[in-house]
């Protein structure tokens, strides 16, 4: 993996560092557990301490997708042998990544961007942003790699590069899986039935000489550690609220049963009436999914979006995600969804070509979506 500049400056050593990607690794393998014939498990072989981004693309703190993407591709692939030949790199990226629209204009709207199949090949990097020390680039990763792997988003056409690929008509978009951009509960933290056979017929494509793990290279793991553990719930919420004060994480709510964790911020508000004014304190929330090994109750942890206490099946209930206000004086609640259904534009006629999202909204301030990059191989 590499980390760049305003990424890496969060931790003191390159010790720190390892070990906080490697508990972010952690929770991607617990995604990826579905997986079988092969099992996909990642393990992380090294870590690049980027300090100049001369692939990147863009001013101040931002970074173009695409473009940047294409160099990274050619700035990791001339790095493979120091690298040790590596089945995919990642760049973990503190900065801003934008995408470039039709008009001309910048859109922030943008978490990640990777090469779908590029796995052992020379197109085998992706990119996403992530808050350092706050893990939430994590489902980014989940994402992008499943992209490398293989599988494309989901009701998406067989990709014409990716011999055998089956595709993933059948798997609605709506359904919400990890390869959609609805979000769908407890699928969210699942790949679709589509994805899975995607990605196993990537890899058998790709054969063991791609993918078998050496025997002289262990790599890098922390075994048994996750970022429910490492972050505390209102470090977690301010990170969701990052330009906002006196954020704090309501772990008492009722949907933290259902691993959804309630993110909270007050807000004074002044209201006059002729010459008498009063102030309410308006409480704006939004919930998001927990951290893997968040407590969730008593003697329970949220795993994969399930709040349960020792191991079992993860139940297919979709959860409904919501952004609210309510007043501590006069109470309010007037609910404002913050879930969109997104359209895909995956078209495969260009190998450069990227499948589009429009946002949906996890905080009421920012708006987010991935891009997938199409390559043909």
């Amino acid at each position: 993996m590499v980390s760049d500049r305003l990424h890496h400056k969060h931790f003191n050593t390159t010790v720190e560092l390892i070990y906080y990607l490697c508990v972010h690794i952690n929770s991607v393998n617990i995604r990826y557990a579905d997986t079988k014939e092969p099992r996909v498990k990642f393990l992380l072989m090294g870590v690049e301490k980027d300090q100049f981004s001369t692939y990147r693309k863009g001013t101040g703190n931002l970074m173009e997708s695409s473009s940047s993407l294409d160099k990274f591709r050619q700035y990791a692939d001339s790095k493979r042998y120091e690298y040790g030949y590596p089945d995919m790199v990642f760049l973990m990226t503190g900065f801003d990544v934008y995408s470039e629209e039709k008009d001309g204009t910048k859109s922030l709207n943008v978490l990640g961007i990777g090469f779908v199949g590029g796995l052992c090949t020379q197109f085998f990097v992706a990119l996403g942003e992530d808050s350092a020390g706050r893990f939430n680039g994590m489902h980014t990763l989940t994402h992008e790699a499943g992209h490398v792997l293989g599988a494309s988003h989901d009701e998406s056409s067989p990709k014409s590069w990716i011999r055998g690929d089956p595709g993933s008509l059948s798997c609605p978009w709506k359904d919400g899986y990890i390869m959609s951009y609805v979000d769908g509960g407890v699928r969210h933290h699942q790949f679709s039935p589509c994805s899975l056979r995607q990605i196993q017929n990537l890899l058998i494509l790709r054969g063991t000489v791609c993918w078998q793990l050496s025997t002289s290279n262990n790599g890098h793991t922390e075994p048994g550690r996750f970022p429910g553990m490492e972050v505390a719930p209102n470090e977690f919420c301010k990170s969701v609220f990052p330009d906002k004060v006196n954020v704090t994480a309501d772990m008492r709510s009722d949907r933290m049963k259902e691993c959804m964790v309630k993110c909270q911020y007050p807000e004074v508000r002044k209201y006059c009436y002729g010459y008498r004014c009063n102030y309410y304190t308006a409480i704006k929330y939004t919930y998001e999914h927990a951290l893997d090994y968040m407590y969730c109750g008593l003697n329970k942890v949220c795993v994969r979006g399930v709040c349960k206490g020792s191991a079992g099946n993860l139940p297919l209930r979709p959860v409904a995600r919501s952004t609210t206000t309510t007043t501590t004086t006069t109470r309010t609640t007037p609910a404002d969804d913050g879930t969109t259904e997104c359209r895909c534009d995956c078209s495969s006629k260009q190998p450069t070509t990227r499948a589009h999202y429009p946002p949906r909204s996890p905080t009421p301030t920012r708006k987010y979506r991935w891009l997938g990059i199409n390559r043909r191989q």
